[in-house]
């Protein structure tokens, strides 16, 4: 949303981590993040995503949430973590990558009407089982 709210953000750099716990696909919990939507149930489905385990998936939906001309996913080599995956809930014999997101938008901010139409508190959890109403 800031890249395109017209306040003068221009670029962003995110490092997706925490991928959403097991918990969240037995809630059936979906996101909704910058017009694109996905399932925490569709993470899990490595078949659906084509052999990607579930945090793969994850970090292609939220590259895929980024609204922007210019976007890339880096990887930055291997963590000194201590083997264990911190986006599974089981260790896992690889170590996390540093895998990071930039995106690129031309300056542009449209003064007293910038964030207009943008509501940057907009939930990220649209729809589920037992979700506070």
């Amino acid at each position: 949303d800031g890249l395109r709210s017209g306040c003068g953000v221009s670029g962003l750099v995110m490092a997706p981590c925490c991928l959403p716990r097991r918990q969240h696909r037995d809630r059936k919990f979906e996101y909704e993040v910058g017009g694109h939507r996905f399932s925490a149930e569709d993470m899990h489905d490595k078949k659906a995503n084509g052999g990607l385990g579930a945090y793969e998936a994850y970090q292609e939906h939220l590259l895929a949430c980024i609204e922007a001309p210019d976007k890339s996913r880096e990887e930055m080599g291997e963590s000194l973590g201590d083997g264990k995956d911190a986006h599974n809930d089981s260790a896992s014999k690889d170590k996390d990558k540093n895998v990071f997101f930039f995106a690129r938008a031309p300056y542009r901010h449209e003064g007293d009407a910038a964030g207009a139409n943008v509501d940057f508190g907009r939930p990220v959890v649209v729809e589920g089982i037992r979700l506070p109403r």
